[in-house]
């Protein structure tokens, strides 16, 4: 019973149904082919109000805060005067 699920059996058992393989990936094809294709049919389906707040462009940092200036000192205050 479990001989003919390894594949290093010594009497390999060889189908004789190739064309289940055909068929099955015919269906497998079809099938995704049109799980792709519904989505780009109908698009009218597709929320417009939602979709066009998501686009929006985030608005701009703020600017950085200007750099403090030093204070002024005594001394070129005393050359003025």
């Amino acid at each position: 019973m479990f001989e003919e699920m390894v594949v290093s059996s010594p009497n390999p058992k060889k189908t004789n149904k190739p064309w289940t393989v055909v068929i099955s990936m015919l269906f497998q094809v079809a099938f995704l082919s049109i799980l792709i294709l519904i989505p780009l049919i109908y698009t009218e389906a597709l929320p417009k109000t939602m979709m066009a707040t998501m686009l929006t462009a985030p608005p701009p940092p703020p600017p950085p805060p200007r750099p403090r200036l030093p204070p002024k000192s005594c001394a070129l205050s005393r050359r003025r005067t």
